[in-house]
């Protein structure tokens, strides 16, 4: 099975949509916590922040298949040459 560029943007883009709905429940979490203890500060959890690198992951990852997609297509035109 062999997955196209499209295919691998669109689940790329599933994992980012749910990345960004979990950093939103969760910065959403520790604002409430702050709120009920009438805290001015919001200390967002570990977690948070994992999922905020997580979706830098993805970008990067997306990136990459960018860059092997191309040096893919440039072979591939300098064989049919």
């Amino acid at each position: 099975m062999t997955l196209q560029r499209d295919d691998l943007y669109r689940e790329l883009d599933k994992i980012q949509d749910t990345l960004n709905l979990c950093l939103l429940n969760l910065g959403r979490q520790s604002e409430s916590w702050a709120a009920l203890h009438c805290n001015p500060t919001v200390m967002y959890s570990p977690l948070h922040g994992r999922v905020g690198a997580a979706m830098n992951d993805v970008n990067a990852l997306r990136f990459q298949i960018d860059t092997v997609f191309s040096e893919l297509t440039a072979e591939t035109e300098a064989t049919d040459v």
